[in-house]
């Protein structure tokens, strides 16, 4: 892909009308439709088994298809059960009736047992914990090591979250944080149940982070979207002040935002590719591309 095509993507965005949600803006994005046509599944829709490898390791897990159809998966979807409760590290493109071993993260500390095999959980991280999360994976691949979080930064940044929701946790797990507060995020979620089809992405603002998660179509966010959203409002219960509602400010950002210093890097499926930018820790991002189309760019920057 030229990168070229990545900048004119990101730079004909539109900004639709804010949504406020506890102490998140919400922006609604709407963008070039890329023409992806392929069908995938998504971890909802079943047909694959996730387990352990062979000798367990926290970095790691065994991804095998049982569909021929492709799976899409987004980086900080969680993984439930078996030795640890885990998330996946990227976004991934993984083709149908094949086996990966996939790169994730733990989510828990004190618990190291129970079972082989995961099950999909119903969120994702919040903007804030993915950051945490690119960062640690971004360096990684910069030194050579492929796709490994800083795993001490994520269950510290994982143990402050569950602090600030005042979420007692045995085993310091991040779905706790989902399960404390179900009823009320549940309740958000069937009140934003008819936000459009015109929409292919989000820019979300506290008061110390704006994050951005764009498609390449409003078919696939429409995939994500209840999950992108209890992310969003975990994110809402766990930040101090408030934002103030401005599209001018959102537009100004996004022109402003300069994607550069790219670099490619080859995923676990040999389909996909993924470009990195932004090394420091004001601004990350990153964008998984599938025969030439952009899928799925993510953002964040510190303000």
């Amino acid at each position: 892909m030229k990168y070229e095509k990545l900048r004119d993507f990101w730079n004909n965005l539109e900004v639709r009308d804010p949504m406020f949600l506890r102490n998140v803006v919400i922006y609604p994005l709407q963008a070039p439709e890329e023409g992806f046509s392929r069908e995938f599944l998504t971890l909802e829709d079943g047909g694959f088994s996730i387990s352990e490898l062979d000798a367990p390791n926290i970095d790691s897990v065994m991804f095998r298809s049982l569909s021929n159809t492709p799976f899409f998966i987004l980086d900080g979807e969680e993984l439930l059960g078996a030795q640890q409760d885990r998330v996946v590290n990227t976004s991934l493109w993984l083709e149908g009736a094949e086996a990966f071993e996939i790169p994730v993260s733990c989510i828990e500390q004190r618990r190291w047992g129970g079972g082989k095999v995961f099950s999909p959980g119903t969120t994702l991280l919040t903007p804030s914990l993915r950051k945490v999360l690119c960062e640690g994976v971004t360096r990684s691949l910069s030194e050579g090591k492929g796709y490994k979080s800083d795993q001490r930064s994520l269950w510290n940044s994982i143990n402050k979250t569950l602090t600030t929701l005042k979420v007692s946790s045995k085993t310091f797990s991040f779905h706790d944080a989902y399960n404390n507060l179900k009823n009320e995020i549940e309740s958000y979620i069937e009140e934003m149940k008819d936000l459009g089809e015109e929409i292919s992405g989000f820019v979300i603002e506290t008061p110390a982070l704006i994050a951005v998660d764009l498609f390449g179509s409003r078919r696939i966010l429409s995939r994500f979207l209840k999950k992108l959203l209890r992310s969003y409002l975990i994110e809402g219960f766990v930040g101090k002040g408030r934002v103030n509602l401005s599209v001018k400010r959102i537009k100004s950002f996004i022109k402003s935002t300069l994607i550069s210093g790219f670099k490619d890097y080859f995923t676990p499926s040999s389909v996909s590719k993924e470009i990195r930018f932004g090394e420091s820790s004001e601004l990350l991002g990153k964008v998984l591309i599938v025969e030439e189309s952009i899928l799925h760019l993510s953002l964040f920057k510190e303000k």
